[in-house]
Parts: structure tokens; sequence; C-alpha cells
């Protein structure tokens, strides 16, 4: 059998002294999964970190999968064999993941200026249609 030796970290740390943590097996140079975080390469290859999602990338990814969820309790539901507590569970996990769909979105909206606007012109707007066809002030 042909084993790679287990070898410390190469990095030195801030006090200017060697790393003493264990290397990632596979790493090259060999550095620890502390110091390895910083050295990954992005998917295409290049060196640096992975690019950030932005908020709507995670709004979108966090929406399809509640999606996911709402249709899976749906179905364990029409089934009728799922246990009580399982579909606790399941719609506590639901909650918890609409609460923080609703977190993002409050979020984009006090990122991405300007959306509170457009909402804002098309409530006047229909307002103003309501109020001519009943013939009060809105």
């Amino acid at each position: 059998m042909d084993h790679a030796p287990s070898r410390k970290c190469s990095h030195t740390t801030a006090s200017g002294m060697p790393c003493r943590a264990w290397a990632v097996r596979g790493s090259d140079p060999p550095l620890c999964s502390a110091h390895a975080a910083g050295a990954r390469t992005a998917p295409d290859g290049d060196a640096g970190p992975s690019a950030t999602p932005n908020i709507l990338d995670v709004i979108a990814d966090l929406a399809a999968k509640q999606q996911s969820l709402s249709r899976y309790i749906d179905e364990c539901l029409a089934a009728g064999d799922t246990a009580v507590p399982d579909v606790t569970r399941l719609l506590a996990l639901h909650s918890q993941n609409a609460a923080r769909l609703g977190r993002l979105l409050r979020d984009k909206q006090a990122l991405m200026p300007g959306t509170d606007d457009a909402r804002k012109a098309i409530v006047y707007e229909a307002l103003d249609e309501l109020a001519k066809e009943w013939g009060i002030e809105l």
C-alpha cells in the first residue's frame, strides 16, 4: 500500500512560528483546514475565494427550497402515513424557512433602494382609480 506520509501545515502563524496543525490530506503545499480555507480555488480553477452569491440568488434558492418543502409536506399529509411528530418537525422547518425568506426580502428592500418607490406608485395609482370609480377621495 502506498500511503502518503502525514504532514504538518507549512503555513507560518501571525507570531512567526510554524503552524503545528496537521495538513489536510492531498493539499499541496500542505495546509491545515484553517489555512487551506483562504487558499481554496474557485470552480474555474483560478486561485482566490469563490464568488459570494448576491442576495437575489440566495432568495431565489431559498424560495425554491421552500416550495419543494411545501410540496413534500402536502404529499406527506395526503398519504396520511406520516407520524405526527415528523409532520410537526416539517411544519416547524417550513415556518423557520418562511421567516428567513421574509427577513431576506426585507433586507433586499433595504439594500436595493427604488423597489419600494415602484410599489408605492402602483398602490397610489390603484387608489386614484378606485377614488374616481367610487366618487370619493382616498
